[in-house]
């Protein structure tokens, strides 16, 4: 047994839980990728680069109707005491790699403006929070003009892997 005990101090040293977290988030934001890719239309946006700010999502429920799309309340907590959510890809750099064609980060000029321009969409993802077999993305664009949109989704992780449920909040204007 003492041999044992010794390979899991090991593991535990080598990885630490903060690590399997953020490569579970890391799995969470591939299946956000995945699911831009398949559904973007329109002209390739740009990337806010760095932190995402407090982002408050008021309801534990589920636009999606589902009975499996209610936050947990530990994860809806945790959620709303995070103040700067950490950028996806400083967070998941291996994830720029998933990113449809077209789609690059933004110039320090598109970020001063934070509109983009006549035609750029500057879009933020923040890196993903999981707890158990739920998770939180977030996604926003701030579109040619005076609107934006964003949404904080629950994912949830079956038996193969994490799939969207539906948005646990949603904005535009």
């Amino acid at each position: 047994m003492r041999g044992g005990m010794i390979i899991v101090a090991a593991l535990a040293t080598l990885c630490p839980a903060a690590a399997w977290a953020r490569s579970e988030a890391c799995d969470v934001g591939a299946a956000q990728l995945a699911g831009m890719r398949e559904n973007w239309t329109g002209p390739p946006p740009v990337i806010h680069r760095g932190p995402v700010g407090a982002i408050k999502v008021e309801s534990r429920g589920s636009f999606s109707g589902k009975p499996d799309g209610v936050v947990s309340p530990p994860l809806f907590e945790a959620w709303n005491a995070n103040q700067t959510h950490a950028n996806l890809f400083d967070a998941c750099p291996e994830l720029q790699s998933l990113l449809p064609a077209g789609w690059r980060y933004a110039t320090p000029e598109e970020e001063a403006m934070k509109l983009g321009g006549p035609s750029t969409w500057v879009t933020s993802f923040a890196e993903p929070l999981v707890m158990g077999d739920q998770a939180l993305a977030y996604w926003s664009a701030q579109c040619p003009g005076l609107c934006a949109q964003m949404m904080v989704v629950l994912y949830r992780r079956g038996s193969k892997g994490w799939s969207a449920v539906g948005p646990a909040a949603i904005a535009m204007s």
